[in-house]
Formats: structure tokens, C-alpha cells, sequence
């Protein structure tokens, strides 16, 4: 008898043991996944642990967050509210994680008092801070433009267009209606895995667009391209490559070389651009103008917008488009319409911000020679995530972006707009 419970007290001694150790070893390598942003690979493991600590408070609010990093809002939801119902006090993050999840439903009321109940169970020292504060002031914007009337449709552009990769800054060819190129890091149809962003193009056809095929070896190699913008005849396309997009070099490719030929030595544009050491965002207008992003010294903090012209002598020293359009946050992706007078950008300025980076539009002042000061685009353009890259197309009736708002398909998302020009 005596000897029968000893061997049962050293199974289950020996039960709890593994257990102990299989919960250690699946906790570390949740971590791995979750500080690397692997947060697919994280949640399979998470669900491991769910099934071994059902009522564990971080793991449910961590399953919550991955959830909300993968775009499946309805799962986040049900998994960070669990995380209150559960063993112990919910991480200060469950309450940071509810208030990007309304905050991305536009509920900016509800976003703002998780926001501030995070701000509450967290020291003022808590690096997040300055962040969180930045975006329950944009729950206030969002409030005030909630109230003006839209005058636009928005649509993503679906399948087979975006994937559940990053889609991004559109493009649309200048001489052939219903073209439009695109930069994602996509496996390509032969089945190469996108570890570098190569540039796709798809052609509309009635109303819908065929599946995106790659540009040729000419353009696409073993590093990161992205279409920029065409010379004013639409003969030369403009394109990045580098090794990120934060340092390399910007090409021209005029559509003559040998498509086949993966060695083509492209003509390097040379500009005020110093895209070895940061700048990106190039608008090319007119073939005589340049509009960029840039933190170089002297701006006015983050990412700040620059122009630069071309004349006889040359390219003009960039010009800091000042405090109207620029502020200490960033300004990236500017693009400015046909005739010259509306100039799009991005900006995570909180002052005008409703969440990540907003689409902004300034029209040019004849009688001061500067540019007025900005109007959010406002909603269905703008959302809680950052909405970048828009162009307009000719006609100004339409256009297209790129957002990374939760309801698309991957990390970034193309999507297409009309306006109500009666309204516009």
C-alpha cells in the first residue's frame, strides 16, 4: 500500500514537473516570437499556454495584442477583455491594447478612457506616456472631425491587388489608363519568398484588376525597389533601390534596356536627395521641381518636407516648406496635383492627427508666395492607423492610397477613392 502511493506521489511529482517545464519553455519561446513582432507565430504559441493557464491574465491579454497586430479585431477583443475576468490584474497593456482596438473603430470616447486608464495604472516615467497622451489628443481631433460631412468613398482595393503582405504606394502610369504600379514584399508568382519589396504592376480591365505581376529582372533584384514617379513625358520611371528604404540610391529606368537582364547599370538621379543617409518620399513635378522627406539638421524635428528646383545651374539647395506644413512630428509621402496648387502629405502631428499618420491637403497663396495652412482629408481617407502615399489622379475625380488600418488584409493595404467634386 505504502509503496503503491510512494509511486503515485512521484508520477504526479514527476507530472508536475514536465508540465512546469513545458510551460517555462513555451513561455520563452512566446516571448521570442512577441519582442520580435512575429506576432502569427506568437499566438500559436500563446494558444499552447492558453490550454495550460487558462486563466492567466498576461497570456489572455497577450493572445489579445496578437490578435490586434494580425487584423482579427473580434479575437482581440473577446482575448483582452478575458484578460480582466481572469486570475490577478490585467497588464497595464490590456488597457493600451482596448484603446487602439476603438480607437481604430473610430469609437474615440471609448479609446480615450482606455488610453487614460492606461496612463493611470502606469508611472509617469513609463516611455509609452508622451505616446499615449499624443493619441487621446488625436481621439480629440477625431471627435471634431467626426462632425464634418465626407466627401468621399473609400474602397480597398481586395484581392487579388493587396495580400496578406505589405502593399504600398501607388502609382499610377501616366500615359496608359488603368495601369497601376505598386511596392510589396509579396511572394512573387514564381514562388520566391518576399524577403526584399519589389515592384508589381496590375491593369484594370472593366471593373476589376488582374492579379499584380512583378516587373522584370531589369528592375527587380536580391535587394529593395520601390516605384517612385515618371518625367513628365511618362517615359522614364523613377525608382529606389537600396538595402532598405532609408538607405540607397533612386535610378531611372526608361523602359529600353533588356527586361530580362538583371545586370542593366541604370543611370543614377542626382538631386539634392541624400538617400544614403535618409532622405525618401521623392514628388518629381514637371521635371523641374522635387519635393521630398528629409531629417536632416535644421528642421524642425522627425521627418520634415523640403523643394528643391532645377534651373540652369543646376538643382537649388532644398527649402524647408516651414511651421504651416512641417512641425516636430514627421511629414513623409508628398505629392502635388498637375497644376502645381494643392500639395498633398502624411503627418502623425497630433495637433492634426486622428490616429498614426493622417492624409493632409494645403492649397498655394498667390499673394504670399506660401502655402496655407493644412486641412485633414478627414474620414472614410484618414483612420487610426497611418494613411500615406495618396495621388490623385488627373481628372481629380479619384485617386489611391496606402493605409495599415485593421480591416485590410495585411501590414499595408492599397485603396481606392472618389470624390464628390461638387463636394470636394
Amino acid at each position: 500500500m505504502k509503496k503503491t502511493i510512494l509511486i503515485s506521489l512521484m508520477a504526479t511529482v514527476l507530472s508536475f514537473n514536465l508540465l512546469s517545464q513545458d510551460i517555462e519553455a513555451l513561455t520563452q519561446r512566446a516571448a521570442f516570437f512577441f519582442q520580435n513582432k512575429n506576432y502569427s507565430a506568437a499566438l500559436e504559441t500563446f494558444g499552447k499556454l492558453e490550454k495550460l493557464m487558462p486563466n492567466d491574465a498576461g497570456v489572455l491579454a497577450k493572445m489579445g495584442i496578437c490578435y490586434f497586430e494580425t487584423n482579427r479585431t473580434k479575437e482581440a477583443e473577446i482575448f483582452l477583455y478575458r484578460s480582466f475576468q481572469a486570475n490577478g490584474e490585467p497588464p497595464p497593456f490590456a488597457y493600451l491594447y482596448l484603446g487602439k482596438l476603438d480607437h481604430s473603430r473610430f469609437d474615440f470616447e471609448k479609446a480615450a478612457q482606455h488610453y487614460k486608464n492606461y496612463l493611470r495604472k502606469t508611472p509617469p516615467s513609463n516611455p509609452l506616456h508622451a505616446f499615449v497622451k499624443d493619441e487621446i489628443r488625436r481621439c480629440a481631433n477625431g471627435i471634431r472631425l467626426r462632425r464634418k460631412k465626407g466627401s468621399a468613398k473609400v474602397a480597398n482595393m481586395g484581392s487579388p491587388v493587396n495580400s496578406e503582405s505589405d502593399d504600398f504606394r501607388p502609382l499610377p502610369s501616366p500615359n496608359y489608363s488603368g495601369l497601376l504600379y505598386f511596392t510589396s514584399d509579396r511572394t512573387s508568382p514564381t514562388g520566391q519568398r518576399g524577403f526584399y519589396y519589389d515592384v508589381y504592376f496590375t491593369e484594370k480591365n472593366e471593373d476589376t484588376w488582374s492579379a499584380p505581376q512583378p516587373l522584370s529582372a531589369a528592375v527587380n533584384t536580391f535587394q529593395n525597389e520601390a516605384a517612385l514617379g515618371f518625367d513628365e513625358a511618362g517615359g522614364r520611371l523613377y525608382f529606389f533601390r537600396g538595402n532598405t528604404f532609408f538607405y540607397g540610391q533612386i535610378l531611372v529606368d526608361t523602359f529600353q534596356e533588356d527586361r530580362s537582364n538583371a545586370n542593366v547599370q541604370h543611370r543614377v538621379f542626382k538631386s539634392p536627395m541624400l538617400t544614403e543617409e535618409g532622405d525618401c518620399d521623392p514628388c518629381f513635378f514637371n521635371d523641374t521641381t522635387l519635393f521630398f522627406s528629409s531629417r536632416r539638421p535644421g528642421g524642425f524635428g522627425g521627418f520634415d518636407i523640403y523643394k528643391a528646383t532645377f534651373g540652369y545651374d543646376g538643382w537649388s539647395e532644398p527649402e524647408n516648406l516651414g511651421p504651416a506644413i512641417n512641425s516636430g512630428y514627421d511629414e513623409r509621402a508628398p505629392f502635388l496635383t498637375r497644376d502645381g496648387l494643392v500639395l498633398y502629405f502624411s503627418t502623425n502631428d497630433a495637433r492634426r492627427s486622428i490616429g498614426g499618420l493622417d492624409i493632409l491637403k494645403s492649397n498655394f497663396l498667390f499673394g504670399t508666395k506660401k502655402w496655407a495652412v493644412p486641412e485633414n482629408m478627414g474620414m472614410p481617407i484618414n483612420s487610426a492607423a497611418d494613411d500615406a502615399y495618396f495621388v490623385l489622379s488627373d481628372d481629380g475625380a479619384s485617386g489611391w492610397f496606402s493605409s495599415s488600418r485593421k480591416t485590410g488584409f495585411g501590414k499595408r493595404d492599397l485603396y481606392f477613392v472618389e470624390f464628390d467634386l461638387w463636394k470636394k
